[in-house]
């Protein structure tokens, strides 16, 4: 199944159109469990901005709500749009289209994010920077790496210098944590504690007895190997004031007022003063969407309300968050849509 990397989730819409599997191609229903478009695609996306991005093929094009063909799948990869123009790739440099599937921006970056707030973080020369909407630069790509902006600001670094940058390209926060994330509903997760380190090959170092290591990269057996050891998080406000103290396992963003933490190897739900709102039991949990979160219990999912009982019972073997009143929920390698109640709207198929 196709996740977008930029990892934008589809847009609230009255009438909205779902992916739906069918003997290996992709088509679309609505919320009734119509089959609105003929499932003949190899490869979705969601709709945004009334276009969904399809693969047919090799390529990537764009269709509309009844599933003509609005830009010609020409491209390598593409993206939803967002804020009236998409990124796409193109022989591996990426760029941006309009509407009309003419080039705003023509692909001369190594890498690019989908616009937010007005600006795209891309890369050029090993270098990034931010473009406005006519290709412009906003702030010249001096920086090491950059993520999009999120409530007026992006985490960024440019050597030594690690935190949030404004859309001046000034550093507002400079950050000591050892990872941190963009903001969202005014929080921002943080990682005290972590090591990075580099086993096998020449100098070898030990890893410190004790530390959980959570993820392993290796591109080749005689290199190195990178190490991530797991820290604790927790959650920083816009003066770079610790607001919950860093001592969670594992934490996700804040949204609709609370966000899903790990203590002692189970999740739970915390509110913006640090309390736990619902008490760790999970085996995993995301955060909440239209009113409902996903969580992992038994090595299945199901869907809690905000008082942590289950509206949805665990019993699918993966699931995606609800929008715009539907969950895609997995049943023995076939995918299908359920309501709010649980009652399957599409059955699954694959």
């Amino acid at each position: 199944m196709y996740h977008s990397k930029r990892g934008q989730k589809p847009e609230s819409i009255e009438h909205p159109l779902y992916p739906v599997l069918v003997e290996n191609m992709w088509g679309y229903i609505d919320r009734s469990g119509h089959l609105i478009i003929e499932p003949k695609f190899d490869n979705f996306g969601y709709f945004q901005e009334g276009l969904a991005h399809v693969q047919v093929g090799r390529k990537w094009g764009f269709i509309d709500k009844t599933g003509n063909i609005v830009i010609e799948p020409r491209f390598d990869f593409a993206w939803e749009f967002q804020e009236g123009l998409a990124a796409v790739q193109v022989e591996g440099k990426y760029g941006y289209l309009d509407k009309h599937g003419n080039y705003a921006i023509e692909p001369k970056f190594d890498n690019a994010w989908s616009f937010c707030e007005g600006l795209a973080a891309v890369e050029i020369g090993g270098k990034w920077g931010f473009i406005e909407k006519t290709g412009k630069w906003a702030i010249q790509p001096l920086l090491d790496w950059a993520f999009h902006f999120s409530e007026g600001l992006a985490a960024a670094g440019s050597g030594d210098k690690r935190g949030f940058i404004d859309k001046a390209g000034n550093f507002m926060l400079e950050i000591k944590f050892d990872f941190f994330e963009n903001f969202r509903e005014g929080l921002a997760r943080v990682e005290v504690g972590g090591k990075h380190e580099y086993v096998g090959g020449e100098g070898n170092q030990a890893i410190e007895p004790g530390l959980e290591i959570f993820k392993i990269s290796q591109k080749s057996p005689r290199k190195p190997i990178k190490i991530e050891v797991r820290g604790k998080y927790g959650y920083m406000d816009k003066t770079g004031n610790i607001v919950i103290a860093p001592k969670f396992e594992g934490a996700k963003d804040f949204r609709e007022g609370l966000a899903a933490v790990e203590a002692e190897r189970k999740y739970g739900f915390i509110d913006k003063q640090g309390n736990y709102a619902i008490e760790p039991r999970f085996n995993n949990a995301w955060s909440f969407r239209e009113g409902l979160a996903r969580v992992a219990e038994q090595h299945r999912c199901g869907f809690i309300d905000k008082m942590g009982d289950f509206v949805v019972p665990p019993i699918f073997y993966d699931a995606l968050d609800f929008y715009n009143g539907l969950a895609m929920v997995e049943v023995e390698e076939k995918w299908g849509y359920i309501d709010r109640s649980g009652r399957f709207v599409w059955e699954p198929t694959r």
